[in-house]
Parts: C-alpha cells; sequence; structure tokens
C-alpha cells in the first residue's frame, strides 16, 4: 500500500493497482466511487477511455438521510457518462451507522465489481494519515482492481 500511495502522489498519474494472485481482468461491471468531488471528476474523466470498454458502469454515492434525493452528486456525471456511449446507471446506497467509507466499502466488497474508479485522496495526505480515509481503506483492503486518480 505504501507504493501504491507513493505513486498516487508523485506521479501526477492515474494509478491501477491489481490485487495479488489476478491473473485475468474482466470488463464486464465496474463501480465509480462517485460523491461529487473535484478529484473524484478526476478519476472519471482519466477513466472514460477504460469505462467505455466495461458492459455495464454504476456510479455508486453513499447517501445521508438528510440528503434529498435531488441532492445526490450523481445524475449529470451519470448523462456525461451516457453521452459518451458509456452504459452508466445511477445507484445511491443509504450510508450506515454514519459511516461513509465503512459504506462505501461494505457495498464495493459486495457488490462484485471487476473494477472501481475513485478519486484518490481527496483529503490531504497529512490528513488522510492522521484521521484515515477511503482512499487508505480501500488500498488496505481492495478486493478488486483499483483505478485512482489524484487531483
Amino acid at each position: 500500500a505504501a507504493y501504491a500511495e507513493t505513486t498516487l502522489h508523485e506521479s501526477g498519474r492515474p494509478t491501477m493497482i491489481v490485487p495479488a494472485g489476478t491473473r485475468t481482468c474482466r470488463l464486464e461491471r465496474c463501480a465509480v466511487a462517485w460523491d461529487g468531488s473535484a478529484t473524484a471528476a478526476r478519476a472519471v474523466n482519466d477513466a472514460i477511455p477504460l469505462l467505455a470498454a466495461f458492459d455495464a458502469v454504476e456510479l455508486v454515492c453513499v447517501r445521508h438521510a438528510t440528503q434529498l434525493r435531488d441532492q445526490l452528486p450523481g445524475f449529470e456525471m451519470t448523462q456525461h457518462l451516457v453521452r459518451h456511449g458509456i452504459d452508466a446507471v445511477l445507484h445511491e446506497v443509504p450510508v450506515r451507522r454514519d459511516d461513509t467509507i465503512e459504506t462505501l466499502l461494505s457495498y464495493l466488497g459486495k457488490a462484485c465489481f471487476d473494477l472501481v474508479v475513485m478519486g484518490a485522496y481527496s483529503r490531504t495526505w497529512v490528513q488522510e494519515r492522521l484521521f484515515g480515509g477511503a482512499t487508505r481503506s480501500l488500498l488496505a483492503s481492495h478486493p478488486t482492481t483499483l483505478f485512482l486518480s489524484h487531483s
């Protein structure tokens, strides 16, 4: 995980991380962890050529109880991907125990995606090291191939 973190921070390029022992990569189901941030937008735009190869792309948004459906930040990005010829759908996952990261990781682990696209380190690297975050959690326990971009 340390090598992946260094690569993400220093390369200025998207990084693909493949779990040890992976022999083939199917191009069936892809998840995009979407929160509407600039980092997530960068990851999606970096991944568009790759996303086009998948049979299905799911934008995964974690929705909090106080968030109205029309406030969910994925509709416009879903339409953007469809305009690029990508079969994309928006999927909202209700937050559990007020923990966005745990909810996202639990959903990604259960849904059996072939690839997960996500913006990396929307917090500063120091904040991520001190308090944790989605990027470090996903790197520590990634069940599938990851495509991460850092702005």
